[in-house]
């Protein structure tokens, strides 16, 4: 999806609106499932890590949500959010989820990729940089913002 839009793909917008979904509900996924066992197993000095960078990614993809593609400041957001994004992918695939996968071993990971999918299934479709983003918060607010995001989908013409 960077490479259609950074190309200029045919419709940045619904590009743009394809990534902050994405975005949005795989972070919400990850602070509601994954990173509480990860605070459990590896300690929580790397889920505030991890948690950090989302909070950081979810900023950029609110204030992307809100801007035109053809404004100037677009581009700027685009990139410091690939940028934020593929940093905190490397991380977690060579460092977090290898280490949580020893911790827990492969049954559970499994499991775990499981109830993520679910999650992410029902998270909200826009980033909430304001809302909490450990337990139980998260479960709370995530579940209401999804309510609303999903109307708010429903309502906006470009959605």
């Amino acid at each position: 999806m960077f490479t259609a839009i950074e190309q200029g793909g045919s419709d940045r917008t619904e590009i743009r609106n394809r990534i902050v979904k994405a975005l949005s509900q795989h972070a919400a996924a990850e602070e509601e499932v994954v990173y509480p066992v990860m605070t459990k197993e590896e300690g929580k000095s790397e889920s505030e890590h991890a948690r950090h960078e989302h909070q950081r990614i979810k900023e950029i993809l609110h204030d992307l949500d809100g801007c035109d593609p053809t404004d100037t400041k677009f581009s700027g957001l685009l990139t410091s959010l690939q940028s934020e994004v593929q940093h905190h992918v490397q991380e977690e695939e060579t460092q977090h989820l290898p280490a949580l996968r020893m911790a827990i071993g492969a049954e559970r990971m499994r499991e775990l990729g499981t109830a993520f999918e679910k999650a992410k299934k029902m998270a909200p479709t826009r980033p909430h940089p304001h809302a909490p983003d450990t337990q139980p918060g998260v479960s709370v607010a995530g579940k209401v913002a999804a309510v609303a995001d999903r109307a708010r989908d429903a309502l906006s013409p470009d959605r």
